[in-house]
């Protein structure tokens, strides 16, 4: 009868702090927008009051985190050394300490360019703990307890400390999972371990742990790849704003899409440019290669270009263009005449042909080029170099609307200017002509 009443007490407060947390408020981190670059952090929290006990719920698609870090660590976006880090895509932090919260984008980029959050908490944290805590029953084991269902064995009357538990531990989960069903779970766990404890180490029983259990984490196959700059880095160029919607909207959108068309299908399980060789089909191009396309375009955009970019390469790169093109002037004109008469929305590439590299691939390809020679070739919508095989692609320039209309509206020449007098990174080219020249030797 003892065990009963400890166990009946210990569920009564168990329940009441539960209802207590369940009483709070929680917050949608950024409501609709969520845990994003492009959500006002600032504007959102402006108007809230945080206490001891409220949640927070940071909303994000996969391939993001959010980590809490100190003030010191906030203020530098400094991520190496991190208090908690989350990761599946729907976090809920619950608010058990007054004082000041510090939380931070998993990609130092973003949290640069403002993701991330402070949030003071009002209260006393021991507001939420017990003032006594009831002890455990003397001479209780949960391990001496076993439950026989042999047919020989005969029933007993005696509640052992394992059964009694067993008993408590399912009457506690069912009240929990029909009278708290309209609570974040995470939310809960923490004053229902507290709780728990009280119960002579029930926290770490299995049927507890699943039912406060977090699911198996998903890493997304393709994830959106940050620029290697901030978003800000390639200002007064290429503005901050542009940037934002850029990479942000339209670059996340492809990468977002691509997933969905992708999951549970044949190509499923295949790298990103696998996809696209296969989607194109022979140019009967298949619903998921636009979007694996632009993927792998974008990414290759980004390392196209650097803050204090342009000018002039040096070495074999320049060697080579002006082997092949007769100067480098010579290659800037017919670079730039590509990117402008692309009609439409599409891609000017410079790129190294070679048909050792993938010959046998290639289908529909641009007109002839020699071997191991410098090429520039244009590309509509989504198509790139990879699906001609023989292609491998060392520079880009994006000639859709979305890429220059912010800074330059109609003025596509200009922003083909701009961009090879003053963003590309040569060091990238270079880099890549030597990738090309070992695969195809």
């Amino acid at each position: 009868m003892e065990k009963l009443l400890f166990i009946y007490y210990s569920l009564l407060f168990c329940l009441a702090t539960i209802t207590f947390k369940c009483s709070a408020t929680t917050y949608t981190v950024g409501d609709s927008s969520g845990w994003d670059i492009s959500t006002n952090l600032d504007t959102w929290i402006a108007d809230k009051m945080f206490k001891v006990g409220d949640a927070l719920v940071f909303q994000y698609s996969s391939g993001q985190s959010v980590e809490e870090v100190t003030k010191e660590n906030y203020d530098t976006c400094n991520t190496t050394n991190v208090l908690a880090t989350y990761g599946n895509g729907n976090t809920t932090v619950p608010l058990t300490r007054g004082g000041d919260r510090y939380f931070v984008s998993g990609n130092k980029l973003y949290c640069l360019g403002g993701m991330k959050l402070h949030v003071h908490v009002e209260g006393d944290d021991k507001s939420l703990a017990p003032t006594i805590a009831p002890k455990a029953v003397a001479g209780s084991d949960e391990n001496t307890a076993t439950l026989s269902h042999s047919p020989s064995s005969k029933k007993s009357t005696h509640l052992s400390a394992g059964t009694v538990h067993y008993c408590a531990r399912n009457v506690l989960i069912s009240f929990i999972m029909e009278k708290f069903d309209h609570c974040p779970k995470a939310s809960l766990l923490p004053h229902a371990s507290e709780a728990m404890a009280s119960l002579g180490g029930l926290q770490n029983v299995t049927g507890i742990n699943l039912l406060f259990k977090e699911g198996p984490k998903v890493n997304a196959k393709f994830e959106l790849k940050p620029p290697p700059y901030p978003l800000n880095g390639l200002e007064p160029v290429m503005s901050q704003q542009t940037l934002e919607f850029h990479w942000g909207k339209h670059h996340r959108a492809y990468v977002e899409n691509l997933k969905k068309q992708v999951v549970g299908s044949e190509l499923d399980g295949k790298s990103l440019e696998e996809i696209i060789v296969t989607s194109y089909n022979k140019g009967d191009i298949l619903p998921a290669f636009n979007n694996a396309a632009q993927v792998w375009n974008h990414d290759f955009f980004w390392e196209c270009m650097k803050p204090g970019g342009g000018g002039k390469p040096s070495g074999e790169l320049l060697e080579l263009i002006e082997r092949d093109f007769g100067s480098f002037e010579k290659f800037l004109d017919e670079f730039k005449a590509a990117a402008a008469t692309q009609f439409g929305s599409g891609w000017a590439w410079l790129a190294y042909r070679a048909s050792k590299l993938n010959g046998e691939n290639a289908e529909n390809p641009p007109s002839a080029h020699e071997d191991n020679k410098l090429v520039v070739i244009k590309s509509p919508n989504a198509v790139n170099p990879l699906v001609w095989g023989s292609y491998y692609p060392l520079l880009t320039i994006d000639v859709w609307e979305h890429a220059y209309y912010l800074d330059f509206q109609n003025r596509r020449p200009d922003y083909i200017s701009v961009f090879m007098d003053k963003l590309v990174s040569w060091d990238a080219v270079s880099s890549r002509l030597e990738q090309a020249k070992a695969f195809s030797a």
